[in-house]
């Protein structure tokens, strides 16, 4: 008999395999009823008979077991799935734990070793370049001796970026910041090229927030307190903030003007000579700036 749990076979419609086994016993009964009224074998070779109802019964105790094993493998799937989603909740669970401890040890990190913020400015030496009759540094122009450095991280935040100058590797390889160097005379390098024709050295006061590095520093804010330049045979430098105000307004009236009191004729002389003399001006401004702060705080 077909049991509920026996599977259809392909293309095999419902009820066809009781269809099936019904016509089989009515075949059966007819056979014995001819036999019994003709009183003669049929010549059904009955032990052929016998095996194949063997072979029948032993396929439908099999497909019982592997109905019966094919739910318990169905129920062993779910709980499997089961598991693993639980799993992956603990993990995502995990990340996040983790995510959370290394941010602690590197705000720890970072609290630690964190850039001063010293109510006492910070000074360094720059340079500008004049193009298109503005100054311009490595990055932007500057309009104003005042200049305070913004952000446009690589990773694509959009808005005003707090905490400028970055150090966690935000902004790429060169962090954002006014750039300036520790000394003066490294202005003079040749990699600098601040013999050339239109370039402005200058020493700034750095405030905010200072990152320091080997050879400089990085600062949210900076402010000129000296500025010069070697224009038209002449060494013109000054750190008279209203000229200085008017250098970075228009840079070629400034540099032209002819009463300007810091103005020195330097034809003849070699322009290195020239450059240290302008250099030694700009250490002197420095000096002087963090005097006037150190004299503030003994008193």
């Amino acid at each position: 008999m077909s049991g509920p749990d026996e599977p259809l076979e392909p293309g095999e419609r419902p009820g066809e395999r009781v269809r099936r086994r019904q016509a089989i016993s009515v075949l059966r009964a007819r056979l014995r009823a001819v036999e019994a009224t003709w009183q003669q074998e049929s010549g059904v070779d009955r032990e052929r008979v016998a095996r194949l109802e063997a072979r029948m019964e032993d396929r439908r105790r099999r497909i019982v077991t592997l109905r019966y094993e094919i739910t318990a493998a169905r129920r062993r799937l779910e709980a499997l799935e089961s598991d693993e989603r639980r799993a992956r909740d603990e993990l995502a669970g995990f990340e996040r734990g983790l995510e959370a401890m290394l941010s602690e040890a590197i705000d720890r990190v970072e609290t630690a070793t964190a850039p001063a913020w010293s109510p006492v400015p910070i000074v360094g030496y720059r340079m500008w370049t004049i193009r298109h009759l503005q100054l311009r540094g490595a990055r932007a122009v500057w309009t104003s001796p005042a200049y305070e450095a913004t952000c446009t991280p690589v990773t694509g935040a959009i808005g005003r970026v707090h905490g400028v100058p970055h150090s966690d590797g935000r902004c790429g390889r060169l962090g954002c910041g006014v750039y300036a160097l520790k000394n003066a005379a490294m202005l003079l390098s040749p990699t600098t090229r601040a013999s050339r024709p239109g370039t402005v050295l200058g020493a700034v006061a750095l405030s905010g927030k200072v990152v320091e590095h080997e050879l400089g520093y990085r600062a949210q804010r900076a402010r000129v307190i000296a500025a010069g330049a070697l224009w038209r045979e002449r060494m013109v430098a000054s750190d008279d903030p209203g000229w200085i105000g008017r250098l970075f307004s228009d840079p070629v009236s400034a540099l032209e003007e002819p009463e300007h009191g810091s103005s020195r004729g330097i034809s003849g002389r070699p322009r290195a000579d020239a450059l240290h003399e302008l250099v030694g001006m700009l250490e002197d401004a420095g000096r002087k700036l963090q005097e006037t702060y150190t004299t503030t705080e003994e008193r």
